[in-house]
């Protein structure tokens, strides 16, 4: 049986820093007994409250894969549409409860999922997947 460890991190940017904005990136991770996952999210700077959205988003992905997690013991084949269709429901719902703009959930969402059987990366919006293989080659795709 494989054990799974998952960590996060995001920084905030220097122009963010120095001008007195919030970050605008948001990061979690879990794992389980029979899984593991990332979330990150990217506000878009161009957009309102990203800061908020960002976190919205991505703690919306992270109980959205909780939830297909539970439902589908871990089955990927339905997993980029369940979670995906999960996670629209609570972002609405989070939306209409907190008060929030569409300018303000701009943002770009990525996560990995992982189980027994294998893994899925899904990315909403752009962005850059960096995969390091364990003989040390690094492949990237940009999307």
């Amino acid at each position: 049986m494989l054990r799974f460890y998952v960590d996060h991190y995001f920084h905030i940017g220097s122009s963010h820093y120095t001008s007195g904005k919030p970050c605008q990136d948001y990061a979690l991770s879990g794992a389980s007994g029979t899984g593991a996952c990332a979330v990150v999210s990217d506000g878009c700077s161009t957009g309102r409250h990203t800061d908020v959205g960002a976190r919205v988003l991505t703690l919306s992905t992270l109980q959205a894969i909780r939830d297909h997690a539970k439902a589908s013991d871990g089955a990927l084949t339905t997993a980029a549409v369940s979670i995906t269709s999960r996670q629209q429901q609570i972002l609405s719902m989070a939306r209409i409860i907190l008060g929030l703009e569409r300018e303000d959930m701009l943002a770009t969402c990525g996560y990995v999922y992982a189980t027994q059987s294998g893994g899925l990366i899904h990315i909403q919006g752009d962005g850059v997947v960096a995969l390091k293989y364990l003989d040390g080659h690094i492949r990237m795709h940009r999307y």
